[in-house]
């Protein structure tokens, strides 16, 4: 075997290992896994100090926006296991999740006329945290949704430790910061994302239309 052959099958051997520890992200599927993104959730406010541990191991933080048919939750998946989950909330009758705290701040955005849509609960496992897959992964679908859906702007509510990675990673401005926000007991930034700044990386493929399972559930069961 020349150098050049074993250089390219090591290329490919090195691809795919990778490929081992890249999650699959997709839609959850049923109320237990929602009750698994609620203890996620949990763990990573109690790891990061922001949450004191509850006996549930759960935290729920905007429960009726989980069942709005405008929501997506997405759940990233490796060896079976849920590893990390993002939320996204279309514009619709219900608002936002960040108005609640940042009420004045989204208003004068709405006024602007953009199809909008807010990204929240970004949350990732503790013990896979050092696999940046697993974040730029649930990042990339969030935003592949986004323009599915040819919404021009996003809103993001992030801790001030990770404002920096979010604006590195998709060129976003900061619009407001809160040092306590909804009982959290965690400071939190709002973000703007416009879909025509946000860098293209690659391209996702998803294939066929998304919904929301648990208003599905919850809709069949009326």
């Amino acid at each position: 075997m020349n150098i050049e052959s074993a250089g390219s099958v090591l290329e490919d051997l090195v691809n795919d290992y990778q490929t081992i520890y890249v999650p699959n992200v997709r839609p959850i599927h049923n109320l237990e896994e929602l009750r698994q993104v609620y203890k996620l959730t949990h763990d990573c406010f109690v790891s990061t100090g922001y949450f004191q541990a509850h006996p549930s191991h759960m935290i729920v933080h905007y429960p009726h926006f989980d069942h709005l048919p405008e929501t997506e939750i997405l759940v990233a998946v490796m060896n079976g296991v849920i590893v990390g989950s993002v939320s996204v909330t279309f514009d619709g009758p219900a608002g936002f999740t960040v108005e609640e705290e940042f009420k004045e701040q989204c208003a004068a955005i709405r006024e602007e006329g953009h199809p909008m849509a807010t990204v929240w609960r970004l949350v990732v496992d503790p013990s896979v945290r050092s696999n940046r897959a697993v974040l730029i992964s649930l990042v990339d679908t969030v935003v592949a949704r986004i323009r599915e859906r040819d919404v021009t702007l996003a809103l993001f509510a992030v801790n001030p430790k990770h404002e920096r990675v979010y604006c590195h990673m998709l060129n976003m401005e900061v619009v407001a910061r809160k040092l306590e926000t909804g009982g959290r007991s965690a400071p939190s930034v709002l973000l703007r994302a416009d879909a025509d700044k946000i860098p293209v990386r690659r391209e996702v493929h998803h294939g066929g239309l998304v919904f929301n399972p648990i208003h599905s559930l919850l809709a069949a069961a009326f």
